[in-house]
């Protein structure tokens, strides 16, 4: 991830940067309506607007004035690139109106009252070279193009680009309140009348090519469209799917015959014992080499058809009395993942949070079989390898949930969006902001020390001193431990490392407390954590994912506290070929010669080359993970209303 770099002093202290980046996500949440802003008029034909700029804050710096205007974001005057270097640097406000169906949008504005501003604008930054070639904005100079500087920029109201917010077509509405003449200075638009109507747009596709309202059940973006759009009662009718549904289930006839569908939720290892397949129609005695796991893809291609996939996953039977047949007593096995994201699709923060779907028929075509290899060698050198990350990935899903971001599009934006998209959104809070973090720890790890890594990103609302002192310290039930304490600047980002020394951890559960107790408006982001016992790792419930953490080589690996013995264990490998930890998975073979210890307390032990990339996912049979089954009536659907099923947008 990209390390952000200091800002200049003077800056810093005033926090310009902050308001300076185009597009960020609390500036348009701030500024869907700027203060004063009265919205006149929504409907089917257009809406009506007053905007009001009065409430502004202009401070004279060295090299200009810095105009910080509620609800506006400060940009490049330059009308190809909002961050032109030199060009003077003014306030705009962005909104998004949302489109009927076919039409486009007309605007109408007039300027009701103005006054002057007395000053010049400052230039917009001029990024800093870095060694490693990033080009950041975080470390600058203001560096005036004179040429720029030269030119008129009058205040004014324009439409932006036409843009998909998912299912809703929409059009930004931009208004630059402060204007820059080199002839008569800066002009501030106090009050703004706009008119937004709406016309057939030419070429259209008429409305009897199947389009129709979109209604489907989403958690997330209702409150994304009402919290960004300017008119989204009226565009809740306007949804629609590009291309229109016409056709869309035209080879329905050719795919297989689903019986199942498993919804996982969570990453791991999932069981589904065959009384449930018998129960929901594959005959008992029907063979194991016949049923097939596999997911459903729906897109549309170049001449906007529809196009289905079946795309088998690897699976594999724990066959109970080894005769080939499905009878009650079997489980099929296959790897679950948590939906996190949709790569194919031009809006992935959809898929968020959603439950993966896959498919069971019988189907010889579309079966996988998983690959099985043996999980140990008495031929060479073994060095023993002990240490593995294991890692929790669920620590900004709870929050993201409760307070999602409000604006998302293909557009620049402040939020540093990482992969999966967790992060913490923590609320601004003026003074004593505390953060609890519960976290379990593996039963045997109470008198090993451990690792603990957080990752910290700043990001700062106020124009005060950006730094923070944070505490950190372990709770719980056996008094926990301090550790030492984390500094997080503005706009950084910050990795802290600390050792919890033995005795520490509590296996009955901890609580890691992140404590801010001096005064300020300021967001903190803890990123993710990560536990890495050195001593190896404990299984919990008798489930767990490990990984080689780059070690190279033949080795020798340790998991021990089991409580159950290698006869229910089942182990798939990730990765550790040319597809890393990506590619298909693996069966891993267990014997004898994998268990030591007695009952409670075995450790499985492996030897193989290890490649750097590979992970293992460890569940006894009796604690595999469930999957969600949908009832029947979900089965056969897959089209627009089918959240769970992988649709691209094309």
């Amino acid at each position: 991830m990209k390390r952000l770099q200091p800002l200049l002093p003077t800056l810093l202290a005033l926090g310009i940067l902050s308001s300076a980046l185009v597009g960020s996500a609390g500036a348009v949440a701030k500024g869907v309506l700027a203060p004063g802003t009265d919205l006149l008029r929504a409907d089917q034909d257009g809406l009506e607007l007053v905007l009001r700029f009065d409430d502004g804050d202009f401070r004279e710096m060295d090299g200009g004035v810095y105009a910080d205007i509620a609800g506006c974001t400060l940009e490049s005057a330059d009308a190809t690139d909002p961050r032109a270097s030199g060009a003077p640097m003014l306030p705009r406000w962005r909104g998004l109106v949302a489109l009927p169906p076919g039409q486009e949008a007309v605007l109408d504005w007039q300027l009701v009252a103005s006054r002057a501003v007395d000053g010049e604008p400052l230039p917009f930054p001029t990024p800093k070279a870095t060694s490693d070639g990033l080009d950041t904005l975080y470390d600058e100079t203001l560096v005036r193009d004179a040429e720029a500087f030269a030119k008129d920029y009058p205040a004014r109201v324009r439409l932006g680009e036409t843009r998909w917010l998912r299912d809703q077509r929409v059009v930004e509405l931009i208004a630059e309140p402060l204007g820059w003449s080199p002839a008569t200075g800066l002009g501030l638009a106090t009050e703004l009348r706009v008119r937004v109507r709406f016309r057939g747009a030419a070429g259209a596709r008429s409305d009897a090519a199947g389009r129709a309202a979109l209604s489907r059940p989403d958690r997330l973006w209702p409150r994304l469209y009402d919290g960004v759009l300017l008119n989204p009662r009226p565009a809740r009718a306007w949804r629609e799917r590009v291309p229109q549904r016409a056709g869309a289930g035209s080879d329905r006839g050719l795919r297989a015959t689903a019986r199942l569908k498993l919804l996982t939720g969570e990453d791991g290892l999932y069981g589904v014992p065959g009384d449930s397949l018998i129960g929901r129609g594959i005959a008992a005695g029907t063979p194991l080499n016949q049923i097939a796991v596999y997911r459903r893809h729906f897109s549309w291609d170049v001449s906007e058809q529809p196009v289905y996939e079946e795309r088998p996953e690897p699976r594999y039977f724990v066959d109970a009395d080894a005769d080939g047949l499905l009878d009650p007593g079997d489980t099929l096995v296959f790897v679950g993942w948590r939906l996190r994201h949709q790569p194919e699709s031009v809006d992935p923060i959809e898929w968020y949070g959603r439950e993966a779907a896959l498919f069971v028929a019988v189907d010889p075509a579309l079966v996988s079989e998983m690959p099985v290899e043996t999980a140990w060698s008495d031929v060479g050198s073994w060095p023993l390898r002990d240490s593995f990350h294991r890692r929790r990935w669920v620590q900004g899903e709870e929050d993201f949930n409760a307070a999602p971001p409000i604006w998302f599009y293909a557009g620049v934006s402040l939020e540093v969006w990482d992969d999966n998209l967790y992060y913490w959104r923590q609320p601004a809070a003026p003074e004593n902001y505390m953060l609890d973090l519960p976290f379990p720890a593996p039963a045997a790890s109470a008198d090993s020390a451990a690792t603990l890594r957080l990752q910290f990103q700043g990001a700062n609302r106020d124009a005060g001193d950006a730094i923070r002192d944070f505490s950190v310290d372990i709770q719980n039930g056996g008094g926990g431990c301090a550790l030492p304490g984390v500094q997080v600047t503005f706009n950084n980002t910050v990795d802290y490392e600390a050792t919890i020394p033995a005795g520490c951890l509590d296996p009955a559960g901890n609580t890691l407390h992140v404590d801010r107790s001096d005064s300020g408006q300021w967001k903190t982001f803890l990123k993710w954590y990560d536990l890495d016992y050195v001593s190896g790792y404990a299984a919990l419930d008798d489930s767990l994912r490990f990984d080689a953490d780059g070690a190279l080589g033949p080795a020798e690996i340790q998991v021990s506290g089991l409580s159950a013995d290698r006869s229910g264990w089942q182990l798939v490998r990730l990765g550790g070929g040319a597809g890393g930890v990506g590619s298909a998975p693996t069966r891993v073979s267990l014997g004898a010669s994998n268990q030591t210890g007695s009952a409670g307390n075995y450790t499985l032990r492996l030897r193989r080359d290890l490649t750097g990339d590979e992970a293992w996912l460890l569940a006894d049979r009796a604690s595999l993970r469930a999957p969600r089954i949908a009832t029947p009536a979900d089965v056969a659907s897959l089209d627009e209303t089918a959240p769970v099923d992988v649709l691209v947008i094309a």
